[in-house]
C-alpha cells in the first residue's frame, strides 16, 4: 500500500485540485473559515502519510516480515486517524454550506465521499478526483 492509499493517492491534497473543489462548491467569504481548516486536514493527512515509510525506508529488501507488520499497523493507524481529522474538517464544513453546496459535497469531499482510491476506482467521485 502507497502513501495516502485510502484516497487514491495524495492527490486529494494537491492544492491545484484542492482550489478546484473549492470553485465547484463556490465557497463563500462566510465560509472561508471552515474551507481554510477542512484543506488544512487534507494537507496535514498527506504529509503524515508518508511517514511510516520515511523510517523503514524504500528498499524492501532489507524489513524483515516483523518490520513490514509493524509498517503496514502504523500506516493503517496513521490512515484511519488522519480520515477521522478529516472527516471532522468536512463534517463542520459541511454545517456551513447550502443545500447546492451540500449536495456536491457529500459526492466529492474527501471525508465524506470516498472518491476515487481503492473502494471506488476511477469510476467513482467526482471528476476533480480523477
Amino acid at each position: 500500500m502507497r502513501p495516502g492509499m485510502m484516497y487514491g493517492g495524495q492527490t486529494f491534497a494537491d492544492p491545484a485540485r484542492v482550489d478546484a473543489l473549492k470553485a465547484d462548491l463556490a465557497i463563500k467569504p462566510e465560509q472561508e473559515a471552515a474551507w481554510t481548516k477542512y484543506a488544512k486536514a487534507l494537507k496535514d493527512a498527506a504529509g503524515t502519510m508518508t511517514t511510516p515509510f520515511e523510517a523503514v525506508g524504500n528498499d524492501p529488501k532489507d524489513a524483515t516480515p516483523q518490520d513490514h507488520f509493524a509498517q503496514m499497523t502504523k500506516t493503517r493507524d496513521l490512515g484511519r486517524k488522519q480520515f477521522d481529522a478529516a472527516q471532522i474538517a468536512a463534517n463542520e464544513l459541511l454545517a456551513t454550506l447550502d443545500d447546492t453546496q451540500k449536495a456536491k459535497a457529500q459526492e466529492s469531499l474527501p471525508g465524506l465521499a470516498f472518491g476515487p482510491g481503492m473502494m471506488h476506482g476511477r469510476a467513482g467521485g467526482s471528476p476533480l478526483w480523477r
